[in-house]
């Protein structure tokens, strides 16, 4: 089983109260507000009211103010291990009323754009290992090592929050070289940790995935559930559309909605999201080749799928179809990307 989660790129809206948690560790931290808020076209108003929409690019503006004048390394560690789910209001409280870890993961994954920012997500589930992969943009190279540190601080402190304080995983394995306080991951994390190892993932144990959360409620959890869906369409209401059809595009890999599912998710009609989509200079169609695209190359450098299968997981009925549509969008064929690429160590 497989989950996929988007960041929507650089543009599009977010809400205040990503930033919320961040704004108040440096603060506490003796950085000044008015330092942090430099340059971004905020005040601190804007984080009073967590549901105060906000543009992308000022949530990265701020984040590399935090990075500069941060005076902690590794202070994207220290934010997510103060990270609660109430943190991220209505879709936090989502997850806590889901009835098991499989459920929780399934929940997260669909409202993903309520409480991450800026890092892909990608979640298999094996036989013996939940395993979670985090990828940053190109664009975001400067911020890559801040952005994954908080991404799975996060994710372990939630981790905790849910399962209990003996939560732990197996491995976690990071791209990037030792940034040189090594032992305060694996202070947080209580596993070994691998740096320089080309890809960004934590393994934590089949077994957790069944653990009965103990604050499930189906009752309440259908009404969260449905404030997130609006809170969702309201950003998309706001200019964050693109971001909306991604994220609905990668819910499920392999499952990919048409056009007229994803606009009723979003409350409007095939037609209006055509228009939309037209204003932020793309399509559904191009969206659409950008989710199975991701797909792809995440299954063909991360696993040992035939190409048959990862066609499949992309949507194709065949390989050759498959093969046909991956040359054009990266000039190469699956095979020669997978060989290319494992040559390179990714």
């Amino acid at each position: 089983m497989s989950k996929s989660s988007d960041h929507g790129g650089g543009s599009g809206s977010v809400y205040a109260l990503v930033l919320v948690r961040a704004h108040k560790e440096m603060l506490a931290r003796g950085v000044a507000a008015e330092a942090l808020l430099e340059h971004t076209g905020l005040d601190d108003s804007a984080l009073l009211d967590p549901y105060s929409i906000i543009d992308r690019r000022q949530a990265v503006q701020y984040y590399r103010n935090l990075v500069k004048l941060s005076p902690c390394p590794g202070i994207g560690l220290e934010i997510g291990l103060k990270a609660r789910l109430s943190d991220y209001g209505s879709s936090g409280f989502l997850t806590l009323t889901t009835a098991d870890t499989a459920d929780a993961i399934s929940s997260a994954h669909k409202v993903y754009g309520l409480q991450y920012l800026h890092v892909d997500w990608v979640t298999d589930i094996t036989d013996d290992a939940i395993i979670h992969r985090g990828f940053v943009d190109q664009s975001l190279r400067d911020l890559e090592v801040f952005l994954l540190e908080r991404a799975f601080t996060v994710l372990q402190s939630n981790s905790q929050e849910l399962i209990g304080p003996e939560c732990f995983p197996d491995k976690l394995m990071l791209a990037y070289p030792d940034p040189g306080y090594a032992e305060r991951y694996r202070q947080i994390f209580h596993c070994p940790v691998e740096f320089d190892s080309g890809v960004n993932e934590v393994r934590y144990p089949a077994h957790y995935l069944e653990f009965r959360i103990p604050t499930h409620d189906p009752a309440v959890n259908e009404v969260l559930e449905s404030i997130s869906n609006m809170l969702i369409q309201k950003l998309s209401g706001d200019g964050g559309v693109v971001s909306a059809v991604r994220l609905a595009l990668r819910e499920r890999p392999g499952v990919f909605p048409s056009i007229e599912a994803v606009a009723e998710r979003l409350g409007m009609s095939s037609r209006s999201l055509s228009r939309k989509l037209r204003e932020n200079n793309t399509n559904f169609q191009s969206l659409l080749d950008e989710a199975r695209h991701a797909v792809a190359e995440d299954r063909l450098l991360h696993s040992k799928l035939s190409i048959q299968q990862i066609a499949e997981a992309c949507g194709f009925r065949d390989a050759q179809n498959f093969a046909q549509a991956f040359k054009r969008w990266n000039g190469l064929s699956p095979s020669e990307f997978r060989r290319l690429r494992s040559k390179q160590g990714h």
